[in-house]
């Protein structure tokens, strides 16, 4: 939880892409780990989602990366490498909905960040 939430430099980057006020909303009320992410998912809209995630994923990958390579990454860095995950899984989303006819188009997915 530290790692995600808790942590200055974590909670900097929330800020810096701009979902730190909806994180602190669900923070403010001691819940479970599993808890925060369902309530951020029912609130959040499609692009904040996706940046949400990759976001969590890109903060556990740096803890890794810090703790078995010895490695580490500027943490203003991780904003910028969010974003452009984001940006390709929104894109590979819409390719993949375009491409299957079947699927359910997500219409906001035409927005990049």
């Amino acid at each position: 939880m530290h790692l995600f939430f808790q942590c200055p430099k974590s909670i900097l980057v929330w800020q810096r892409i701009g979902i730190w006020n909806e994180l602190l909303s669900t923070l403010s009320s001691p819940v479970s780990f599993p808890a925060i992410i369902f309530d951020l998912l029912h609130h959040l809209d499609v692009q904040q989602k996706q940046l949400f995630w990759v976001t969590l994923w890109s903060l556990w990958n740096h803890k890794n990366n810090k703790v078995w390579n010895d490695t580490t990454l500027d943490w203003i860095s991780h904003v910028e490498f969010n974003r452009r995950q984001t940006n390709r899984v929104a894109h590979e989303l819409a390719r993949v909905a375009l491409s299957n006819p079947s699927a359910h188009i997500i219409d906001d997915v035409r927005t990049c960040i």
